[in-house]
């Protein structure tokens, strides 16, 4: 895999990580989106065009990616964000 790389925990495509979305657990236990993908703890990528199709909330991949549960509050703030993507146009700035 090259260095700029991830996989999308998905859909399984390996793409660059400006075309995806971290989702990251601290060492507090807290899950964030890291937006500039550069936060420390353990994370995990969601390419942008399973974010617009799957239904992420209910299949519980995000937590048993990041071991954790998974606050109603952090699948609410991707909904805001993928929302304000699709505002600025084309989908996105990915």
């Amino acid at each position: 895999m090259l260095k700029e790389h991830r996989k999308c925990i998905f859909c399984g495509k390996i793409l660059p990580k400006s075309d995806m979305l971290r989702i990251a657990r601290l060492k507090n236990k807290n899950v964030i989106i890291d937006y500039d993908k550069k936060g420390v703890g353990r994370g995990c990528y969601i390419c942008f065009s399973c974010i617009y199709s799957c239904n992420f909330k209910n299949k519980g991949v995000i937590a048993k990616s990041l071991k954790t549960n998974i606050d109603i509050k952090i699948y609410n703030e991707i909904e805001r964000y993928i929302k304000s993507l699709s505002i600025k146009g084309q989908g996105g700035e990915h």
